[in-house]
C-alpha cells in the first residue's frame, strides 16, 4: 500500500473506466482522459482526499481513496482491478488502507462507505474489513447501504 503519485494516473484512469467499476459507482459514465487527468492532479494537490494504490507482487491491484468530511470523518471509495477480483484481496486491501489511514490521520475517528444494496461483493468486502452496517442513505439520488468503521 502506498500513496498515489502522478505516475499512477493511467492505472487509475483505466481502473475507473472498467465496466464492473463503473457499474458499482454512483457515476457510471465513461470519463475522458482530460477530465480524469485534471481531477487526479487536483486530488493530489488538494487537502480534501488521500489516495492509496494497493500493489500485489509490485503490480498495481487497486485503489482506496479517503475523502475528508466537514464533520471530521471520512468517506471511503475503493476499486480493485479485474485481475485481482474474486481472490480475497478486497477485504485485506480495505482493512490495511483503513488501518493505515487511521494511523496517518489520528483526528479521524470514523470512516464511512456507501454501497449500492445490489453490490453484494462490496458489502462482503467491507464487512470482511471490519466495517458494520449502520443503515441506509441516499447518495446522488440513489438508495445505498451505509457502513462504518470506527476507532
Amino acid at each position: 500500500l502506498r500513496k498515489a503519485t502522478l505516475h499512477d494516473a493511467r492505472f487509475l484512469y483505466d481502473l475507473r473506466n472498467e465496466e464492473a467499476v463503473r457499474q458499482a459507482s454512483f457515476s457510471t459514465d465513461l470519463i475522458s482522459w482530460e477530465h480524469h487527468a485534471r481531477w487526479f492532479q487536483n486530488k493530489l494537490a488538494g487537502n480534501d482526499s488521500v489516495i492509496f494504490v494497493a500493489e500485489i507482487d509490485g503490480a498495481p491491484a487497486g485503489q482506496v481513496r479517503f475523502d475528508f468530511r466537514e464533520d471530521g470523518e471520512a468517506d471511503n471509495n475503493v476499486a480493485i482491478s479485474r485481475m485481482y477480483r474474486g481472490q480475497g484481496y478486497g477485504s485485506r486491501i480495505v482493512k490495511s488502507a483503513s488501518e493505515y489511514f487511521f494511523t496517518a490521520f489520528p483526528k479521524v475517528r470514523k470512516i464511512h462507505a456507501f454501497i449500492r444494496p445490489t453490490n453484494e461483493t462490496s458489502l462482503k468486502v467491507f464487512a470482511g474489513a471490519g466495517y458494520r452496517r449502520v443503515g441506509k442513505r441516499r447518495v446522488k439520488g440513489e438508495s445505498c447501504v451505509e457502513m462504518t468503521l470506527e476507532i
